[in-house]
């Protein structure tokens, strides 16, 4: 399965890399500039959006979400919980997921509307 992790942080983005590609992955590391132009060139089976560092990755994906010849699953990594996604009007697809709790190596994977 191929996916892209999507950062300003290039360093947190090299770590996540790494953990995906020891799980399966083939992961390609990008900036939320360059991302659409390896959608074009080469789509993955999955997204790995970094929300944590900058508001602008709310913006980045809702433009991927209007988007209808998208239908990638992302997985967001978020400080926000899902009511405060909500409360942003993200409207998180059926086979997104929110990654919301970092406690020190332990990540929680928690499908939109759960709590």
């Amino acid at each position: 399965m191929r996916a892209i992790f999507v950062s300003h942080d290039r360093g947190a983005a090299e770590m996540y890399r790494v953990k995906l590609e020891v799980d399966g992955y083939h992961t390609s590391v990008t900036t939320p500039a360059d991302l659409a132009a390896l959608l074009r060139t080469d789509p993955p089976d999955i997204i790995f959006l970094d929300m944590r560092q900058r508001a602008d990755a709310l913006a980045l994906y809702r433009a991927l979400r209007a988007d209808p010849q998208n239908g990638i699953p992302i997985v967001l990594l978020s400080h926000y919980s899902a009511v405060e996604l909500a409360k942003q009007h993200v409207l998180v697809r059926s086979f997104d997921f929110v990654i919301r709790s970092f406690r020190e190596y332990n990540l929680t994977l928690t499908p939109f509307g759960s709590n």
